[in-house]
């Protein structure tokens, strides 16, 4: 893809950002696209043309320090296409990734065996202690926003994700979702009621537990059409 060619598409799909904000935004990008090991330095050499490197690694340095431009502004053009005239259910992961000193966490769209980032958040570590449910919980309602009630979507977390306050909070939205849970917590159900792990289930056998109350701190009640599944290899599912 030629450098113009991205400039063109970003241009063309971030209409809520300012005019200015879209050309640096789509300049930025194809400097990055560009380079081996992307930082502001690297990608402001890259971008340096016409003027000198010094100002174009403070040009990049500005735009990703301005608390005015949101992601959510810069992907809501994306978020429409996706999700444009969709019938199929529409799988979203829910991950956090660690890039050197910051944790991420990433919305993004299982399509065709790959994944596109809708929405995404970084925080030091130490700013996470008190703020990482609120973050999650966050991005959920900013996902809702930008994806019509009409698109059927499936939440794929893993066991970080246990909290029955997030599961509520998905069920408030209208999400559905499928999280791996751990182990030692308490569920009930027609069938057992007790420690997850203790649930009595033989190698090679998976066992699907359905209308299951979980966690004893929090009920949830999941959607009647959601269930446990369980199993020796699997710590839970």
């Amino acid at each position: 893809m030629s450098t113009q060619s991205i400039i063109t598409w970003i241009l063309g799909g971030t209409s809520n950002l300012r005019p200015s904000q879209s050309q640096t935004l789509a300049v930025l990008v194809a400097a990055a696209l560009r380079t081996e090991r992307p930082s502001l330095a690297a990608i402001g050499r890259k971008l340096a043309g016409s003027v000198t490197a010094k100002s174009a690694i403070k040009r990049a340095w500005r735009f990703t320090d301005n608390a005015r431009v949101e992601v959510a502004d810069a992907m809501a053009d994306v978020i429409a296409k996706v999700v444009h005239r969709r019938k199929k259910r529409l799988l979203v992961s829910f991950d956090w990734t660690e890039f050197r000193r910051f944790h991420s966490l990433v919305a993004a769209a299982c399509l065709g065996g790959r994944a596109v980032p809708l929405l995404g958040a970084s925080s030091p570590p130490w700013q996470l202690t008190r703020s990482q449910n609120s973050l999650e919980e966050g991005l959920l309602r900013l996902l809702r926003t930008l994806i019509p009630d009409s698109v059927p979507v499936v939440i794929l977390a893993d066991r970080g994700f246990g909290r029955a306050e997030w599961a509520v909070v998905c069920q408030e939205l209208g999400f559905r979702y499928v999280v791996r849970i751990k182990p030692a917590v308490t569920v009930a159900c027609v069938r057992y009621r007790g420690v997850l792990k203790k649930y009595p289930v033989r190698k090679g056998i998976a066992h699907v537990l359905r209308d299951v109350q979980y966690r004893k701190d929090a009920w949830v009640n999941p959607p009647n059409r959601d269930s446990l599944a369980t199993g020796p290899a699997e710590e839970a599912g």
